[in-house]
């Protein structure tokens, strides 16, 4: 009996409540933003760009970074750090399937103007269903004011390619400074590697967000 009740009471608790929100009566008890909390129990944020089209779906994705000779001088392997980082981040949910790092490794020795190929093109010889492609233009953590002063700064050309579609589903210019508002002590941190680390994994999971939902509560809080 009590599991039946239940089940009444939440069948008509929607329409009660979009009721009041038409009439604009109710006045103190509906928040609209917890709306969504009294059905699922939190609130997000939806991607800007969703690889899941429903709650049964999978989406083959291949992640793919860039950065020019210039810019890795000094800073080895800093696109193929955010790569792996951002991968981590998409792999929290097992229906996304990304392209093992080995494989692309293999491709990218096999094709060393990779860069200049369409994203159509890459996206159909790994048969998946979307490209995310990351070109770091600018990357440094050292404050050019002071050797003693650390201050990331960096920029990144980001992209995502529908290849059942064959579209651009989305592009921005992604930049960060961290810490955002000041540069910090080296004797503040445990090692530049540490700050480095954290730099990228911060660029790594804002960037995630265009992709995958997110709490609303859900920020990144800059250490030091």
């Amino acid at each position: 009996m009590l599991r039946s009740s239940r089940r009444v009471w939440g069948a008509g608790l929607a329409p009660a409540l979009f009721a009041c929100v038409l009439s604009g009566g109710c006045s103190g008890m509906v928040n609209m933003l917890a709306i969504p909390a009294l059905f699922t129990g939190s609130e997000t944020i939806e991607p800007k760009v969703k690889l899941l089209k429903d709650r049964h779906a999978t989406a083959k994705v291949l992640v793919l970074s860039y950065a020019n000779s210039d810019l890795r001088w000094g800073n080895d392997l800093v696109d193929e750090e955010l790569t792996a980082k951002l991968g981590a981040e998409l792999a929290k949910n097992d229906r996304i399937k990304l392209v093992p790092e080995r494989k692309i490794r293999a491709w990218r020795d096999l094709h060393p103007r990779w860069e200049n190929k369409p994203l159509q093109s890459i996206g159909e010889e790994f048969d998946v269903d979307f490209v995310v492609f990351l070109e770091v233009t600018d990357f440094a953590v050292s404050n050019p004011k002071s050797p003693y002063l650390l201050q990331g700064k960096a920029k990144v050309n980001f992209k995502v390619h529908d290849v059942k579609k064959d579209r651009q589903a989305f592009s921005e210019t992604y930049s960060r400074d961290f810490p955002a508002n000041r540069p910090v002590p080296a004797s503040d941190v445990p090692s530049n590697e540490a700050f480095r680390d954290g730099f990228v994994y911060a660029m790594a999971r804002e960037l995630s967000w265009n992709l995958v939902p997110r709490s609303v509560t859900e920020t990144i809080q800059d250490p030091w």
